[in-house]
């Protein structure tokens, strides 16, 4: 039996380009999966207590009544556990303001907005990329939207370390 009944056709159906363009795709596939997804990360991932900082957008001034130590956190949009509230501080609502004429820049405090900064404290497992609370990646920089019970608001995390 004849395998080729046309040049470059096999079976009189399946054209050698196509073969050659899908295994192509194939191996394309296969590289970029296992470089998107074969970290190599040194050590095992390690539990270790972590305390970060958490800075909230503007607030208004009763978001401060709702907060007290001990208060269990979460992130308000995927229901993740994010710790225990230590410590927090409100604090007047800056912005910085140019003046043209002088030439300088100067900060002036916005009428009844507050920021609030939240220390909160947390189990993490940690490895060379990442500390993770349950779900969540905690790093410097990391918009989270936090919740509890009474509250919520947007903000960064703008401080992190490991505590015994």
């Amino acid at each position: 039996m004849k395998t080729t009944k046309k040049p470059g056709m096999i079976f009189g159906k399946i054209s050698i380009i196509d073969i050659a363009i899908v295994a192509l795709a194939l191996v394309v596939v296969a590289y970029g999966l296992s470089v998107f997804t074969n970290r190599s990360v040194t050590g095992d991932p390690s539990s270790v207590k972590i305390q970060y900082t958490f800075e909230t957008n503007s607030v208004i001034e009763s978001f401060g009544d709702q907060l007290f130590v001990g208060a269990d956190l979460y992130n308000s949009s995927r229901n993740h556990y994010l710790g225990k509230l230590v410590s927090f501080e409100i604090k007047p609502y800056e912005v910085e303001v140019k003046n043209l004429e002088k030439g300088v820049i100067t900060k002036e405090v916005v009428p009844e907005q507050f920021v609030a900064t939240l220390v909160i404290e947390a189990d993490a497992v940690s490895d060379a990329y990442h500390y993770r609370v349950t779900q969540e990646d905690i790093k410097i920089g990391a918009s989270i939207p936090v919740k509890g019970k009474g509250f919520a608001s947007l903000g960064y995390v703008v401080g992190l370390k490991e505590v015994e």
